[in-house]
């Protein structure tokens, strides 16, 4: 008996750069990051994020995570 296996789809490098960007912009509106230092944790995750190699569908959630974080942000500050 054969298993199949199927491909697990991975990001582009397109699509990682956005979530970069959208993590950059989460975490600076949040406080976690300031404006003139963002460097060194931002390089920090984005080894992080390489090792970790995420997939397409694990990057939505991580993206979906932002998303709401930044909601629930935008609420606080109404």
């Amino acid at each position: 008996e054969q298993v199949e296996h199927e491909e697990t789809p991975y990001p582009l490098v397109d699509d990682l750069e956005r979530f970069y960007g959208h993590l950059e912009q989460t975490l600076l509106a949040t406080g976690f990051i300031r404006e003139n230092h963002p460097g060194q944790v931002m390089n920090k995750l984005r080894r992080l994020f390489t090792r970790a190699r995420p997939e397409s569908q694990e990057l939505n959630i991580l993206r979906g995570i932002l998303a709401s974080i930044e909601q629930q942000n935008k609420g606080n500050k109404a």
